[in-house]
This record gives C-alpha cells, structure tokens and sequence, in this order.
C-alpha cells in the first residue's frame, strides 16, 4: 500500500467516526506473533497471516459478522455488559449512547425523524442512517420507534396510564397508529398489560 502499511490503515479506520463501525479483517503475509498483536491492537476485528486456507477466511468472516450481529442486538436492548463494549470503539459507544439519549429526551416530539437527529449531531442524513444500522442493526427511525414503544410500554405496565396517555408522551401522533405498532412489538393490545 503507497504511504502507508496495513496496520497505519487499520487503525485509521478504527479512530475515524465515520469509519469506526466497520469490520476489519486483516489479511498479510506478517505471521509472526507480535505482528498479529500489534494488527489486533490497531483495532483489526481478525488477523489472518498468509498463506491462508479459503475456509478459515470465510469462518472468520463469518464469525465476525455473527458476532456484529449479537452486538447490535445487544445495543438495540441497551446491554451494560462491559465484555460487550469492549467489542467497539470508544466513539461508537459514545455515539449510540448520545443517540439514544437523544431520543430519550426528545421522545415526546413529534418531529422526532432522521432529519432532526442529523441536525442534531451534524451528520447527513445518509451517513447517519449508515452508522446507526451498522451499530444497532435499525435505521434511525426504527431505532426512535423501538425506543418510544419500550417507554410505552413501561409508561403502561408500571404507570397504569391509558393508552391515549401513553402515545401522546412517547410522540406518537395518532393513538390507533401507536396500538397498531404496539401489538406489533409485543404481540398484544397495549390495552390489555
């Protein structure tokens, strides 16, 4: 690679917001084991040395596309688990930590949509869009709706507020389009908790 090596690369990607959230495999023909450690350090998700079996690429490719999709599961439920956050960057985390807050304390707004979120963290729309699904595996609308029909339904079980109280605060605009998401997410009329 002209002007730098793989490792430079590697952690570039890693320290960039915008490309924190991508995977990365390293593949190089640098098999000794302080080169490995120094390619994991860099940030690589994977290290494998040349020569390498086909089989072992594609296992460790899809091992660590499983294991993003575990991790975006586990944001999307707001896992504190510590073995978890240690899988991303730091401004990953600090990102969807951000977000989610966000979304927290604006959760009564109506206008809460990919356009106000992207003004708020100065991002474009697109790119935003790009980093949230990578990182919770939902766009960033469903990420708000998730987010809204889990205080809803807190707000109902734990609250005893009525339906129509409920939508209105977590910025549903219409009460049967909140009943309809509602019974989606949880497989029940948010009448009957």
């Amino acid at each position: 690679m002209p002007n730098m090596n793989g490792y430079e690369f590697c952690k570039m990607v890693k320290q960039q917001f915008e490309t924190s959230h991508i995977p990365v495999v390293m593949l190089t023909a640098n098999s000794t084991i302080e080169q490995q450690i120094e390619g994991l350090e860099k940030g690589a998700d994977a290290y494998i040395a040349k020569p390498f079996d086909i089989e072992l690429l594609d296992s460790t490719v899809k091992s660590v596309l499983n294991n993003r999709e575990k991790i975006r599961e586990r944001f999307a439920g707001g896992s504190k688990d510590e073995e978890f956050y240690n899988k991303f960057t730091k401004k990953d985390i600090e990102f969807i930590n951000q977000l989610k807050l966000f979304i927290d304390n604006n959760i009564e707004n109506y206008e809460l949509n990919v356009q106000f979120i992207s003004d708020h963290f100065a991002m474009s729309k697109s790119h935003l869009t790009r980093k949230t699904k990578a990182l919770t595996g939902l766009t960033p609308n469903n990420l708000v709706k998730s987010v809204r029909l889990k205080k809803a339904y807190d707000l109902i079980k734990n609250e005893g507020l009525r339906v129509a109280e409920v939508a209105e605060l977590t910025g549903f605009i219409d009460p049967n389009y909140f009943t309809v998401c509602f019974s989606k997410e949880f497989g029940k009329n948010p009448s009957k908790i």
